[in-house]
Parts: structure tokens; sequence; C-alpha cells
């Protein structure tokens, strides 16, 4: 399962792999464009649709 997300640093569209056994997770993702690490908020509802959310990173 993949899910398209925008880079809030250079807006390429990334597909990021989701892990449905995680329903709610927050991860550091490295855009494969730029390079620039993205802080990655997903949540999996019960029927499988997932709700992304990209941020800078709090440190940057």
């Amino acid at each position: 399962m993949t899910a398209d997300l925008d880079c809030p640093y250079c807006g390429e569209t990334v597909a990021l792999p989701l892990d449905p056994d995680q329903p709610a997770t927050t991860l550091i993702e490295d855009c494969p464009v730029c390079c620039r690490p993205i802080q990655v908020c997903i949540n999996i509802d019960a029927s499988g649709a997932p709700a992304i959310s990209a941020a800078y990173r709090e440190d940057e």
C-alpha cells in the first residue's frame, strides 16, 4: 500500500509506502528528490483510508 505525498520543501510528489499494521505513525522520511527530511504523520482509519500530513522538521 502506498500514498502520494507532496514534499513541503521542493513540492515534488513522492510515493510513500504505508504499513496497514501500524495505523498511527509519525516518522522522518527523506525526500528522494531534494534529500531534505520530512516529518510525516500517518493515520489509517478502520476502512483502510490513509490520512497523511507532511511538515518541515521542527528543528529546522
